[in-house]
């Protein structure tokens, strides 16, 4: 049996490139193909990173990872600006913190399946993959920092691939 890391302890350079992964919207499989690993093995990576950071789903690594600095290095993907509604900000943020579907419904007040709606247009605008990527996207271009707590609505908006400091027009 694999014996797990303790919460808090630092990511090996390998759980540091497949965090890169994760927040480029790639696949187990995509990942393992690059770095020489099984689809399983990633997993299990995915599994170790997830305990060493406390964090709950690939959403929350990638958040973990810019909050800390991880991924500073990562350049940003680059993307045409948009403009998030804010009922789309307050979903990125959620799904930043962790939070599934059901628990951003309950805490915006809304059913689950307007959050799923929202969620996928929010990808389709994002041209995310998946919620880690997503989340990412919202880290590399401005939509999310270190003071955007969940279902907040950060003020002024910032379209995406907008340069630092500019905001949404009216």
């Amino acid at each position: 049996m694999t014996r797990l890391p303790a919460p808090g302890t630092p990511l090996t350079c390998r759980q540091l490139q497949i965090v890169g992964g994760i927040a480029r919207g790639r696949s187990n499989g995509q990942i393992g193909a690059a770095l020489g690993l099984s689809a399983d093995g990633v997993r299990a990576h995915v599994s170790r990173i997830l305990r060493a950071t406390g964090e709950c789903c690939r959403a929350g690594i990638v958040d973990h990872a810019y909050r800390t600095g991880l991924l500073k290095g990562l350049p940003p993907e680059p993307r045409p600006p948009v403009t998030l509604t804010l009922r789309r900000r307050q979903v990125l943020a959620s799904m930043a913190a962790g939070l599934t579907n059901a628990q951003i419904g309950r805490q915006l007040g809304i059913a689950e399946e307007t959050v799923r709606t929202a969620a996928h247009r929010l990808f389709a605008q994002l041209g995310a993959t998946d919620r880690a990527h997503a989340v990412a996207l919202g880290w590399q271009h401005g939509l999310l920092d270190a003071g955007t707590p969940a279902c907040a609505s950060p003020a002024p908006q910032r379209a995406l691939g907008a340069p630092q400091g500019a905001q949404e027009g009216t």
